[in-house]
């Protein structure tokens, strides 16, 4: 009894001491805010503006109204679109991909009496948890990393950790699982950011989505992966990668890049770490051919002391002298000693369409820009009076859809456009049986040449023919987001043609203010149905379907799958 009272008050006095010094870090967060104008910045930047503006709220689920057409008899499941929404103001500046994941769910049910239902629901992440509990930022972000008071940021926030502030405890996920959500049938609903292991989504019967935990394959898997895997529908693999800015990822054997392989029961076949990336690059996305798994190695450098140059002071920037790679890895290999690679003039590509063999060339459709600026998704508008930021006003940065030409033969490799029009297209979507084989038809999302970051409809792609078949434009104030393809067949190896389907999109009339589902037949291009959302959708990233049919096996438990360590994420439905 009296070792407890003498250790009670030390307990407390600690405790105390730790709790103080976190009031301090906030103290001198508050005084960095000050001093830089924060506030001010935050009130000018185009990603907290207009319809880029969080809602930070979960609403749903709620009855929706059809206003135009009607339901396709096709469609039964939930619509999923997720994109970036920070529960808490920024202390430092803003970058698009730093809000947390906010996941916009539709529930469309057809038959006889058609409904449809509407939700929302973050991604319960350990940052969101923790951040909403204290009502302020605790972990870094990407916005906080600019110039000499970045650094001052990234030691504040390095100081957090080492007091244990809030919560917060070394090893812990710093994830904002904000950027696509992918279904894998043997692992689950995975929401993904590929700063860390995804998280594990399941879905109640009206299609309000909730989290689980974060999916590390019991495990195998911890490190950070890729947002978007890619799917084998002949052999149920979900082929992924990740990659990290140093070699010391537990795992990897000093590595910077890391393949893996989860096969149709769900288990982690294999891990492949990849020694010819050399240097710390931003690798956003992938391709799959049924012999070769893709990798694109682009000059997207992360480079920390370019925080203390003179200009941006940016740690991300594009570096024009240095060659794209592309490395392809066959899909029998045990480790990387017989991956080819091929060079390029220095491009940029954040998302592939498909990919494919003809004899001894690798064909990759693929949106190529050739450059990228990362400090554009923290524009600032000129004039307050100016809803959003000019973006794409440098022609260097605007994708367009063009295919990447392999020779495996010769070792030579070029870059072809493929629309006939000089579209600023991205998001990349096609009929997923078709992936890794010949498909003839892709589809694009365009963006505005003018104006914010603001989508402006579809584009229909004639991969044969190199040329666009069909468009989407939406009203004069309407934008969008990326158009999922959802395959008219539940059972999309059974698919008659590689344009039987649907493609939807939340949309937003400026002028209006009314959010929309917007759903069109990919084969005509057509209208199908327009559904009234009571609630505004901020433009996000990527989107997902799950059919009626699938939701035993999203909400089966995997013991195996979901991990234990970062389980203060975890949620319960609701």
């Amino acid at each position: 009894m009296l070792l407890r009272l003498v250790t009670l008050p030390r307990l407390a006095a600690l405790v105390g001491a730790v709790l103080l010094r976190g009031r301090i870090i906030d103290a001198i967060e508050a005084v960095l805010q000050a001093c830089t104008g924060q506030r001010r910045k935050a009130a000018l930047n185009s990603f907290l503006r207009g319809n880029f503006a969080p809602v930070r709220c979960e609403r749903g689920p709620e009855e929706c109204k059809v206003v135009e057409g009607a339901l396709p008899e096709a469609l039964d499941g939930v619509f999923l679109r997720i994109g970036p929404d920070p529960v808490v103001e920024p202390t430092g500046d803003y970058h698009w991909f730093d809000g947390d994941g906010l996941l916009h769910a539709m529930r469309l049910k057809s038959g006889a009496q058609p409904r449809a239902i509407y939700s929302n629901r973050y991604v319960a992440t350990p940052r969101v948890t923790l951040e909403q509990e204290a009502k302020r930022p605790l972990f870094t972000k990407v916005g906080d990393m600019v110039g000499p008071m970045g650094v001052l940021r990234v030691l504040l926030g390095l100081a957090r950790f080492g007091v244990r502030d809030r919560g917060l405890k070394p090893g812990i996920s710093s994830t904002v699982a904000n950027t696509a959500i992918e279904l894998h049938p043997a692992s689950g609903l995975l929401a993904l950011n590929e700063g860390a292991a995804p998280f594990a989504m399941r879905l109640r019967e009206d299609g309000v989505p909730y989290t689980v935990g974060q999916a590390t394959w019991g495990g195998a898997l911890t490190g950070p992966q890729s947002a978007h895997p890619k799917f084998c529908p002949q052999k149920g693999e979900m082929w992924t990668f990740g990659y990290a800015t140093n070699r010391e990822t537990e795992g990897w054997q000093r590595a910077l890049v890391r393949v893996a392989v989860v096969d149709a029961k769900g288990v982690v076949a294999k891990t492949v770490p990849i020694h010819g990336v050399t240097q710390a690059v931003m690798m956003h996305d992938c391709a799959l051919t049924d012999d070769h798994f893709v990798l694109m190695d682009h000059p997207l450098l992360f480079d920390p002391k370019l925080m203390m140059e003179k200009g941006p002071g940016f740690p991300i920037q594009f570096e024009p002298s240095r060659a794209s790679r592309y490395g392809l890895l066959p899909r029998d290999a045990t480790n990387d000693s017989k991956m080819q690679w091929f060079e390029l003039a220095s491009h940029m590509v954040f998302h592939t369409l498909c990919a494919w063999e003809e004899g001894d060339q690798t064909l990759i459709y693929a949106c190529v820009a050739p450059s990228a600026n990362l400090e554009d998704a923290m524009k600032k508008v000129a004039d307050p009076q100016q809803k959003y930021a000019e973006f794409y006003q440098d022609p260097a940065t605007r994708p367009q859809l063009c295919v990447v030409r392999l020779d495996r033969a010769t070792g030579e490799a070029a870059v072809e456009p493929v629309l006939d029009k000089n579209y600023i297209v991205d998001f990349p979507r096609a009929h997923p049986s078709h992936m890794g084989r010949p498909m003839r038809h892709g589809f694009v999302t365009r963006f505005r040449e003018k104006g914010g970051l603001l989508i402006r409809g579809c584009v229909k792609v004639d991969l044969y023919q190199h040329k666009a078949v069909g468009e989407v434009t939406f009203g004069e104030d309407e934008h969008g987001g990326e158009m999922l393809f959802v395959p008219r067949e539940e059972d999309p190896t059974k698919a008659t043609a590689d344009d039987s389907g649907f493609l939807m999109c939340f949309t937003h009339n400026e002028a209006t203010a009314q959010d929309y589902l917007v759903i069109y037949d990919a084969a005509s291009m057509e209208l199908a149905c327009r559904i009234a959302v009571p609630h505004r959708t901020p433009y996000g990233f990527h989107a997902g379907f799950v059919h009626a049919s699938q939701f035993d096996a999203v909400n089966v438990a995997r013991a195996a799958t979901y991990g234990r360590a970062d389980s203060v994420g975890s949620a319960t439905a609701k």
